[in-house]
């Protein structure tokens, strides 16, 4: 059992204060946990009963912390763990972070692989699109689901492809430098190779 003997703020984060226990400094907490449990001189408390408020004084810090990382950009499950463990947390703490914000709703990784598809099908082709997705996290099921939801691709590839052979000239060795960028950008060999024959066609009609 420790007696606590002193609990000062800090004075350049007034939402944490010094804990000491018989008279040597200890650890810092927030002070909503040091009001939480009635933290102040002349209180006993054993080792455990500390661990446990540490922990508890961890999560919270980690939590606030995670907040903050995800306001700013979305997030998969995946990258905010890597985040959170390149922050010095044990990946315990980092999963229960995550499973404490997925509850809320601010973490959804079928919802951020479906805008992601969305937001990028312009420029990038659903191989490209799903490969990207599971390198940030996403599972194999979830990214098929999102780039399947784009419907067919070809569109983007032939609007791609004109972008490309804007005033280059249309011959043989140009239209073969455009089907290898096409494919580059992770469209199917199927869809550029119905995007570059649309164009033969057009081309040869004019």
């Amino acid at each position: 059992m420790k007696t606590i003997t002193q609990v000062t703020v800090q004075q350049k984060n007034k939402k944490r204060s010094n804990l000491f226990l018989d008279g040597v400094y200890y650890c810092s907490l927030d002070n909503l946990l040091v009001v939480k449990y009635s933290l102040k001189a002349g209180v006993k408390i054993t080792k455990q009963k500390l661990a446990e408020i540490q922990e508890e004084n961890e999560f919270s810090y980690a939590f606030d912390l995670a907040l903050g990382y995800i306001s700013r950009y979305r997030k998969t499950k995946k990258q905010l763990i890597e985040y959170l463990l390149k922050k010095g947390y044990l990946p315990t703490l980092a999963n229960k972070v995550v499973d404490k914000l997925s509850s809320y709703g601010y973490l959804d990784d079928k919802d951020y692989a479906r805008v992601y598809a969305e937001q990028n099908s312009k420029t990038k082709g659903k191989i490209l699109i799903k490969m990207q997705l599971k390198a940030k996290g996403i599972d194999e099921q979830t990214a098929n689901i999102a780039v399947e939801n784009l419907g067919d691709e070809t569109p983007q590839v032939i609007e791609l492809a004109k972008k490309y052979l804007k005033n280059k000239e249309k011959d043989f060795k140009t239209l073969s430098k455009c089907y290898r960028y096409l494919l580059s950008k992770g469209f199917s060999y199927d869809a550029v190779s119905s995007a570059i024959d649309s164009l033969k066609d057009e081309y040869n009609e004019n």
